[in-house]
Formats: C-alpha cells, structure tokens, sequence
C-alpha cells in the first residue's frame, strides 16, 4: 500500500495505490479512501519486512505478451535497517502467475514465482530485469487511468443508488458501524493467533507418539533424542529433550501441551467462525450505507440489528453485585438448588451479559460447550470459595444445558469456570464472552431431575 496523487487538470488528487500479489484479485487499485490496514503474514512478508524497511515505487515497466495483453514490471527501492539499497521487482503477467523478486546488490535473495520460492542469494536472472521505467507523466497518467477504472466500478455497482448525498443521520450510522468492524477485525485477528494450527497439533502428536515407543532409549539427563528413518519410517528426527525431567515427565509434559492446544481450537474456532459471519454482515451493511440514501427508521434497524443504540445517561449507580439471597437486584430467572443457593440464568445474550457483569470475581460461571448458543449461568462463590457442592454443580450445569441449543438431547459438555477467568473485550457482540480458563464437565439428566429443579423456580427480578 503507496500514498500517491496526482494532477487531473484541475486539482491535485490524493489517494493510496494498493498492489495484490495474489493471482485471484486485481493487482492494481487506487483509491482516495483510506483502506483497512493491512496484516501480511508468510516467508515472502518477512523477508520484505526485513530487507525493506520503508520504499517508495520509483517506475513502472508496461510491456505486452503473445496475446497483447499488458505486462506490469513495477520497481520500489528502499532501505533496509542497515542502511543498504534494497530493490523489489513485481511481475504481473495476466498469463502466468505473479512473481516477486527481493533484490540487493545484484543478487536475489528471494523469488516467489511458479517453481517455488528460494531464499539463498543468487545472480539476478535476466528474464526479471526491469525495462526502461516510463517517464513521470506516464506514471501519473496510469494513477489517472486506475482512479477512472475503480469510479467506473462504483458506478457500475451502485447503478440503483439514490441521487444526493447521505444524510447526517446516516453518516453517522456509517461511521460508527465502520469503526464497529474495526474493533471486529482487530479482535478476530487477536483471536485466530491464539487458536492452534492443526498441522502444529498433529506434528506435536507424532513426536509424542515416536517418543512413547523410544522411550527405553533415552538415558538419564539427555538433551535430545535422535531417530533415523528406519526408526521414524520417513525423515530422520531429533526430538529435544528437558534432563531435569525423567523420560516419562518429557512425554507427559507434551501430551498435555497436546491437550491444550485441542482445548484452544475447540473454544476458539466456534469464536473464530462467528466473528467472521458478524464481519461479512456488517461489511455488507456498511456498503448499502455508502450507497443508497435510507430512511432514518431503516438506519434505525441496521443499527439495531448490529446491538448499536442511542447513547443514554448513564446511570450514577454501580449494579449490586449477585449475593447468596434471590433479594438482591439482578437480571435473569431465579433457581433455588436442593441445597438452598440460588441459580441465576441468562435468558438472552443482551441479559447474559448483564447478569455476567453483575456478578463477583468469586461466583461461578456456567455455559454450554463447544460453540453452542445457551445462556450464562451464575452461582454465588462467597460461600463456596474452593469448590461447589456435587448436587449444587450438577443443578447449575443441568439449567446450562437445558437453556440452550442442546436442551433436546439432555444431555452435552458444561464449561464451568471461575467469573474472572472470562472476560468482555471490546467489540464483543453480546452474549459473547472469552474464556480464558475453564474446566469442562459432561451432564447427562432425565425430565424428573429438571422437574426437581423447576419446582422451585423463583421467577425473575428486573
């Protein structure tokens, strides 16, 4: 991503001139809006970022293939962080795939091309050199030809878009949905770091399988573990070692990284999958906003849609916290257990949360596991500081399950957890919560047991 401007008769014209190396979208686009920040991840990434700390496009090569369509040869020259001349050459040829070169004292030190990527310096192959570069004014003349090329998109695609600017109302709407889906992106990229690749659980699963039927060859304080391929069957491996641990401790130390790494897909993903469809909603929405003029009960409603309200006056007021007694204020519906506590239950997302935020440090938090929709279940903790009764966790765990997706089966896997071992960050849709620690426990129970525990429904308190 480039700023760039240029001069179109009348005005000078700022935007930014984006490039794709990837062979699915268009390799080229300018715009005046400022875009998304981009994340490029990947070796090609890296070693850019590495070899070319900032860089500026210094020309541009238009050359034709066999079937006279243009080829794109565009040169950015720049520094790296130890002060050497460092050159990328993009190719984009619309019949053969893109190809970057990062070059540097006439050796390549990387290509990505067809045949692969290499990273070891070699001479500079003739067929990337750059041609003559065109002169300022045909790059400028370019810029101009993009900017009417992505006007005509817009045209194209809002064919049926009302005259007229946007009203106040609706701007605002736009923009406080824009930095909604900011907030989103940035906590969905937060997220997807944190969940485990699966190819990083199996590779840990096979060294942990391979040293389980080594184990007898490992001699007291050694460093590593060396197998050849007629051990492993394929490539040789060398599995590190920790010689203060026994040969038993390393194996067990790995299948419970193993199990934890399962644990942050199994949480994670369902988070991962929802925050993606809520940024696909909310990017279509956001684009019916740019384009057509709306009515202000039509604003309303996406607004609404989105859980974005009118701002009101907060109340002076913190919410008291959940006590052992159903008398205090609280939202949800009220359960007392066989052992006399009182169970509060979330019955939407908008009252989870509240009931979630009302309630200590200490109580205990239930929820169905594995991505399903169900309310949050609270106990009070200020009587039961190291664990709860056998009878009052399964009641609890029982109206997680029942107030949820998986009510019909009676039977599913409850986390149960600690209240400050979840936590709302920002942008989070209700009813949406991270957890950051939690056991997972199985419940199975028949129609007489939630009879029991629906014969002594409290109600709700408002």
């Amino acid at each position: 991503m480039f700023q760039a401007s240029f001069f179109d008769g009348k005005t000078r014209v700022k935007g930014f001139l984006l490039i794709s190396c990837q062979n699915d979208e268009s390799a080229f686009t300018f715009t005046q809006e400022k875009p998304t920040p981009l994340m490029p991840s990947g070796g090609v990434a890296m070693l850019i970022r590495k070899h070319l700390a900032a860089g500026a496009v210094s020309g541009l090569a238009i050359t034709t293939n066999d079937s006279d369509e243009d080829i794109y040869r565009l040169t950015i020259l720049g520094r790296d962080s130890d002060n050497h001349s460092t050159k990328i050459l993009l190719t984009l040829n619309p019949k053969a795939p893109r190809e970057i070169s990062i070059i540097r004292d006439g050796s390549s030190l990387a290509r990505l091309r067809q045949n692969g990527q290499f990273t070891v310096s070699k001479p500079v192959p003739e067929s990337i050199q750059v041609a003559q570069d065109i002169p300022d004014e045909g790059f400028q003349l370019w810029l101009q030809s993009l900017r009417q090329v992505d006007h005509q998109k817009l045209a194209d695609s809002s064919s049926e878009a009302k005259p007229g600017r946007l009203p106040e109302y609706q701007r605002a709407a736009r923009d406080r949905l824009a930095r909604r889906l900011k907030t989103l992106r940035k906590t969905l990229a937060e997220d997807e770091r944190k969940v485990s690749a699966q190819k990083d659980i199996d590779a840990l699963m096979t060294e942990a399988e391979l040293l389980k039927n080594h184990l007898w060859r490992i001699q007291p304080e050694s460093f590593e573990l060396r197998l050849d391929t007629a051990m492993t069957g394929s490539d040789a491996i060398v599995i590190e070692l920790d010689p203060t641990r026994s040969p038993g401790a390393n194996l067990e130390e790995r299948y419970i990284k193993i199990k934890k790494m399962e644990r942050s897909v199994a949480m994670g993903k369902p988070r991962v999958n929802l925050l993606q469809q809520q940024i696909s909603d909310l990017e279509n929405t956001l684009g019916m906003l740019r384009l057509n003029v709306l009515s202000q009960s039509e604003v309303q409603n996406l607004l609404h849609k989105f859980q974005i309200e009118h701002k009101t006056t907060p109340s002076k007021t913190s919410p008291q916290k959940i006590r052992d007694g159903h008398s205090a204020k609280t939202l949800g519906r009220i359960f007392r257990s066989s052992t006399g506590e009182s169970i509060f239950v979330g019955r939407s997302a908008l009252e989870s949360d509240a009931l979630v935020k009302a309630s200590r440090s200490q109580d205990w938090w239930f929820h169905i596991a594995g991505g399903a929709h169900g309310g949050h279940v609270i106990v009070s903790g200020q009587k039961h500081r190291e664990h709860l009764p056998a009878n009052l966790l399964r009641e609890a765990a029982i109206l997680a399950l029942h107030f949820s997706d998986r009510s019909h089966s009676r039977e599913g896997d409850v986390y149960v957890s600690r209240r400050h071992n979840i936590k709302k960050r920002k942008g989070m849709p209700p009813g949406l919560w991270q957890i950051d620690r939690a056991e997972t426990i199985m419940i199975r129970y028949t129609p007489e047991e939630l009879a029991s525990i629906f014969a002594v429904d409290l109600g709700t308190k408002t």
